[in-house]
């Protein structure tokens, strides 16, 4: 469209860019950084395939935004397609609770609720790391580089640094932030708050600690002297039952977690069918009740009763029926 058409349509005056569209004959991937991003089109462009890209990414993603949430000790959630055999699956790389996690454990502190999110309980929530193994998992079953291969872009990034964002400089310049990384010393302040501060945008961001764990696992895929699954089996087992796993089992002891090794060591992500609801003629997708997904499929399932159509798009009857949907299945969900 031109922006003549774009102003009559919308109303707008001022909607020119010089950003252009996106375009691709044989792959796209967007991430939520250029480098992440980077690291999977390095991926394709060597001959690798749509997973080997993403796994390359996601292990990206674990150094270059960790104030998103990416680390290598967080969760994977995702839906993937393999055109090849016609499948969709959900993966399921939610890490389990660690065997100290009872009930009693949790009274005995006074506390009628596993704490979330930050505060000086967190270390009660740490769960076994399920995003590493995710990626394993996706590689091994779907991909066709070694592990070496895909986490070379990571390991480059961690070893070598990458230049600080404005997103990541603001969240880490937040006194909530810093505090949090106190309460876990050493490592955090002095990685994320090197001198003392949040480095400035543009700045050189290294992770020496970070690139020693990935280098790990490249060491352990290179035993398996050149086979692609015996690669990852090797880094397996270095993460969830060697020095990787002792490593946070003894961080997680000493800060007062109840997290483990041997909590590390039965951990295996996995594959699983999607659930699923048939919305306005289309089948839509989503991860069973150990994510957030049911609640948007019923709330889906409840606005199939409903003609939306006919109340009009962000109506007052539109919004008010959607708002109470949702709050049905939230409320099942808390439930």
């Amino acid at each position: 469209m031109t922006t003549r058409h774009l102003e009559t349509e919308h109303h707008q005056t001022d909607v020119a860019t010089t950003r252009p569209v996106v375009s691709g004959t044989q792959g796209v991937i967007s991430a939520g950084h250029p480098l992440v991003s980077m690291a999977g089109m390095r991926m394709l462009l060597a001959g690798g395939n749509a997973f080997d890209a993403v796994v390359a990414a996601g292990f990206a993603a674990a150094v270059v935004e960790p104030t998103a949430s990416y680390t290598l000790c967080g969760e994977c959630v995702a839906l993937v397609h393999d055109a090849r055999r016609g499948e969709m699956v959900a993966v399921s790389g939610q890490g389990t609770a660690p065997a100290l996690a009872t009930i009693d454990a949790f009274r005995r502190r006074k506390l009628d609720r596993i704490p979330t999110g930050p505060g000086p309980d967190a270390h009660l929530s740490f769960t076994v790391p399920g995003a590493v193994d995710a990626y394993f998992t996706v590689l091994e079953s779907f991909g066709t580089r070694s592990l070496g291969e895909v986490l070379a872009p990571a390991l480059h990034y961690a070893e070598h640094g990458f230049p600080m964002y404005e997103y990541m400089h603001k969240l880490l310049a937040i006194p909530e932030s810093r505090s949090q990384f106190d309460l876990y010393p050493p490592g955090g302040t002095d990685v994320f708050y090197p001198g003392g501060r949040a480095p400035r945008v543009s700045e050189l961001f290294v992770q020496p600690a970070l690139a020693g764990t990935l280098r790990r696992l490249v060491e352990a895929d290179a035993r398996g002297r050149g086979h692609r699954t015996a690669g990852i089996a090797a880094a397996r087992d270095r993460f969830y039952r060697g020095d990787i796993a002792a490593t946070i089992g003894a961080f997680s002891e000493r800060v007062g977690g109840l997290l483990r090794s041997g909590d590390l060591a039965g951990y295996r992500a996995s594959f699983e069918p999607p659930a699923r609801v048939t919305f306005a003629g289309r089948d839509i997708l989503g991860q069973a009740a150990w994510t957030q997904g049911p609640v948007l499929l019923q709330a889906l399932g409840m606005l199939e009763t409903l003609d939306l159509r006919a109340m009009g798009h962000n109506s007052t009857p539109y919004i008010h029926a959607v708002a109470e949907a949702l709050k049905l299945a939230y409320a099942d969900r808390e439930r």
